[in-house]
């Protein structure tokens, strides 16, 4: 089980996978050349997430669901505070998504395909 952490040493941001530096996967997106951040919504954690994701569980959901990550869960670590989370911590988020996300589209799908088909009087 993969453990990713992160910390902050003179204003820089550090983030390992099991103590190795975490690829910033730059060739997937390039949000902050400058390197990873976390606790805000902006480029820096849109970067880790995408990062973190593509090392965990592939570059299609990397891809996927990146900006989900980033919204519901590495923009809420305190900016500049360490923080640590699991490989499985991350799969159990990914399939929570899933399953929402395979909910609404199934709600989606009903509601177009009764609108194919008007109520009779």
């Amino acid at each position: 089980m993969k453990t990713y952490s992160g910390r902050c040493d003179d204003k820089t941001e550090a983030v390992t996978v099991d103590g190795i530096p975490l690829d910033p996967r730059f060739d997937l997106a390039m949000h902050s050349p400058s390197g990873f951040s976390w606790g805000y919504g902006g480029s820096g954690p849109a970067q880790l997430a995408i990062a973190i994701l593509a090392d965990c569980v592939g570059i299609n959901n990397a891809k996927r669901f990146y900006q989900d990550f980033k919204w519901q869960i590495v923009c809420r670590w305190e900016l500049r505070e360490p923080w640590t989370i699991t490989e499985t911590e991350i799969r159990a988020w990914l399939r929570t998504v899933q399953e929402d996300r395979d909910s609404r589209l199934m709600v989606e799908q009903f509601d177009a395909d009764r609108d194919d088909y008007p109520l009779e009087d």
